[in-house]
């Protein structure tokens, strides 16, 4: 077990490439029960190993937990009837920034308020090694994070930044723990 840097109450699994287990869904305190938001996830990368299975077992259980609760502007995720992740490479990450948010760089997510995000499994994969844990488990993180802005967070100011990297982290915390 690897402990997370971001958050020393997080517990990352250290080979979750080859577990197979079922994961109970346990909705979020509060939450109504959603019939027809799905997550669909592709890795469209190859440079980076990334565990899909986990991914999708965390996005799943993290939907109803980023859905519960809204940000200050207006959420878009209860109206969703799919959310679409695709894992990319810097190369084409910065494309869609440059693209679409006249970004000029590469990032390590984009989330769009049609129900897509955008993550670069390098830029992830990077960070991941600053913090201490597995690119799956900072894919993760910033899988939480997209779903948090169609939920109405925002990142532009340091309070709502912290206000949101808190709520990631519980968000986490609590999908790893149940997706043993």
């Amino acid at each position: 077990m690897l402990k997370c840097p971001r958050s020393p109450h997080i517990v990352c699994p250290r080979d979750v490439n080859n577990e197979k287990k079922k994961v109970a869904y346990k909705p979020a305190r509060g939450s109504r029960k959603r019939a027809g938001t799905r997550l669909v996830l592709v890795n469209h990368q190859r440079g980076v190993r990334v565990d899909t299975s986990l991914l999708r077992r965390i996005g799943v259980l993290a939907l109803p937990h980023c859905s519960n609760k809204r940000g200050e502007f207006k959420s878009v995720l209860s109206s969703l009837s799919v959310v679409e992740v695709a894992i990319v490479s810097d190369a084409v990450i910065s494309a869609v920034h440059r693209q679409f948010l006249n970004g000029d760089s590469s990032t390590d997510v984009i989330t769009f308020p049609y129900g897509e995000v955008v993550i670069s499994a390098e830029t992830a994969s990077f960070n991941s090694g600053f913090y201490g844990h597995s690119p799956t488990i900072e894919i993760a993180f910033c899988l939480i994070h997209g779903l948090l802005h169609l939920s109405g967070y925002s990142d532009h100011t340091t309070l709502q930044a912290d206000k949101m990297k808190r709520r990631q982290i519980r968000i986490l915390k609590w999908c790893i723990k149940n997706c043993r």
